[in-house]
């Protein structure tokens, strides 16, 4: 993966009430490197992502596929897969949205919740507009689980807490003051694009892809146990949410995006599980054909 200008990757080291200083020095002084390590560690993030996937059999027998496709799908935008603290919030996020899936059958479904809480609050922290999963994460528990307002309340609670003890952090330290003054909520509108006609190029595919994908979902859907149509209806509700929340950059698509991405590759992933072979090889190769396209444009 090439260097990212730091221009497209605007405040990549900030999050909400604090900066990471030395992650903006460490990529200014040697960018390939930086983009080394940081493209392992979206590979680990690809093979965890993937290991949920088959843990929760959303398919009927174990695949690589989604792994394949998320890292496919973030070639055609590059800057997404830079360790920032929005990589690290969709981490989170994602480990998240991965308890919250075996709510459907788990012992403790309140300390769960709580846990799940947790990580949201936390991933607020890195990436504020993360906070808007809250609605996510609570429309999951009334589609995998009957709505139970204990366990809202736990989920709830682990959010709060994670703010209040960074409140207090920032109280014993002395300077609430100033960090008051430099909060950063990450919330802008798309003003400026990256590249003009790789975005015309990547949409297109990327509704095509959406679509055909949703298509086999919706054929499959009958097919499948009432838990595994919950937990692909829960996936669905995800990747709503991170098209939303992806936008919130004066630079799109940029890091952010990362967080429409994610769960999208594990829908697109069902454009490779058309029972006829020479239809996924088509569409693997169209997918090939569409990332050289972009980086030509690109060169």
């Amino acid at each position: 993966m090439d260097p990212v200008p730091v221009k497209w990757v605007e405040k990549f080291h900030e999050g909400f009430f604090f900066q990471w200083n030395w992650l903006q020095r460490a990529y200014t002084a040697n960018p390939g490197v930086y983009m080394i390590i940081s493209t392992l560690l979206f590979f680990v993030f690809a093979l965890y992502v993937n290991l949920v996937v088959n843990q929760e059999r959303l398919y009927a027998r174990k695949t690589y596929i989604p792994a394949l496709s998320l890292i496919l799908f973030s070639a055609f935008t590059p800057e997404i897969c830079m360790f920032s603290n929005v990589f690290i919030a969709n981490v989170l996020i994602f480990i998240a949205f991965a308890r919250a899936l075996m709510l459907y059958s788990h012992h403790k479904p309140r300390k769960a919740c709580f846990d799940i809480g947790l990580l949201v609050g936390l991933a607020s922290l890195f990436y504020f507009p993360a906070v808007l999963l809250v609605i996510l994460f609570i429309l999951m528990f009334a589609i995998l689980r009957s709505i139970v307002l204990q366990e809202i309340v736990a989920f709830l609670l682990g959010v709060l807490g994670i703010w209040y003890f960074a409140a207090a952090y920032v109280f014993i330290r002395g300077d609430w003051k100033l960090v008051l003054q430099h909060l950063y909520f990450h919330i802008h509108l798309p003003s400026k694009l990256v590249h003009p006609a790789v975005f015309i190029i990547s949409s297109l595919v990327s509704i095509l892809l959406l679509v055909y994908g949703m298509f086999l979902l919706n054929q499959n859907g009958p097919k499948n146990p009432i838990a595994v149509r919950k937990k692909w209806n829960a996936v669905v509700f995800y990747a709503f949410f991170g098209l939303v929340i992806g936008v919130f950059s004066s630079i799109f698509p940029s890091l952010p995006w990362l967080l429409a991405v994610t769960p999208f590759s594990i829908i697109l992933s069902q454009t490779f599980q058309h029972n006829k072979e020479k239809i996924n090889i088509f569409t693997f190769y169209f997918i090939l054909a569409s990332l050289v396209a972009v980086q030509w444009v690109i060169k």
